[in-house]
């Protein structure tokens, strides 16, 4: 049924929306609303909460929208929240333009002459997992990275080995910081480059340091080599809570005191994850009886599918780390 309303009707109804939509600043704040607007707000709620019983309840309804100047404005979807403040200008945007292309090059070219680049190159090799794959392993999981990220990481880790050395590396994970997150690799150094030794400490490639990490706030920036664990850092770590910022030169405030910066704090974390979170199926390595190092099982069992959802078949692939902040007993004098 439509009803046709006249010239003069259709003037008289659009000054009375008029004078209705006239703002009122409300008594006590600084908001400004009108009484169209608040009589809209107040149907909405009565046609979607109190469509029985809106006699009795208007007056409470009323009074209720002026308090609290309700405003019905649907969620943003978590993308829509994630993406805010992330707008780069023209120039941060040619410069990361230019970072990236310098990504995509085996070599960087910054602060390199030509001639030294053969020497990155040059009889290397090592191995990085196909990240692409273990996305999507993650995704099933529930987490993601997305897939701009995954392919800047997979080049800023084979860039990465070819700078340090690395035979082994992959990617360990994401530290959150209030300021900037960390992104964290994982790998293996066939030469020693050892800090400056403090006592007590496993030697890099055994225990805590069997492993050596690096970090990064931005996948087209460079890594930064974490220092070796020490027991000391472990044990306070262990002690204490601390929200990372994503300054690795940042202070860390705690009681007990911790005998560092975030950058050992970091390290020391990362290698209690280590530890407690990386597993392998039963008898895949073993201890060389020469060297009494880990070495993988010359005949490794061949389980099936049903056998691997067995807890029994797996075994965590790291030692505990005990409480002297070790994996190892310190020989007696």
């Amino acid at each position: 049924m439509s009803v046709n309303l006249s010239q003069e009707a259709i003037q008289t109804l659009d000054s009375i929306k008029l004078q209705l939509k006239q703002q009122k600043e409300v008594e006590g704040s600084n908001v400004k609303t009108d009484l169209y607007s608040h009589l809209t707000e107040v149907f909405n709620r009565i046609l979607t909460y109190h469509p029985y019983d809106a006699f009795d309840k208007f007056e409470e309804i009323s009074n209720l929208v002026k308090q609290t100047n309700l405003k019905f404005v649907d969620p943003k979807f978590d993308f829509e929240i994630n993406v805010q403040g992330q707008k780069l200008s023209k120039d941060q945007q040619l410069e990361f333009i230019s970072r990236a292309k310098n990504l995509l090059r085996e070599v960087p070219d910054v602060g390199i002459k030509p001639q030294d680049k053969v020497l990155f190159t040059k009889d290397k090799q090592f191995c990085i997992p196909n990240l692409s794959e273990q996305a999507q392993l993650l995704q099933w999981g529930g987490i993601d990275f997305g897939s701009d990220n995954i392919y800047l990481l997979q080049k800023s880790l084979k860039r990465l080995a070819v700078l340090s050395g690395a035979s082994q590396l992959k990617f360990f994970g994401k530290m959150l910081g209030t300021v900037s997150d960390y992104w964290v690799a994982q790998g293996t150094l066939d030469f020693q480059e050892e800090d400056e030794e403090t006592p007590g400490t496993e030697s890099r490639g055994k225990g805590v340091n069997s492993t050596v990490f690096w970090v990064t706030d931005s996948l087209l920036s460079d890594w930064i080599q974490l220092p070796d664990a020490t027991p000391e850092t472990i044990q306070i770590a262990r002690m204490i809570k601390k929200v990372l910022t994503g300054n690795l030169n940042a202070t860390i405030d705690s009681n007990p005191p911790f005998p560092g910066k975030e950058r050992h704090f970091l390290r020391a974390q990362l290698a209690r994850i280590q530890h407690a979170t990386e597993i392998c199926p039963k008898g895949i390595y073993e201890i060389d009886e020469e060297t009494q190092e880990i070495k993988m099982a010359e005949e490794p069992p061949a389980l099936g599918f049903e056998e691997f959802k067995s807890l029994e078949n797996w075994a965590h692939q790291h030692p505990i780390i005990l409480k002297a902040g070790r994996c190892s007993h310190i020989a007696p004098q």
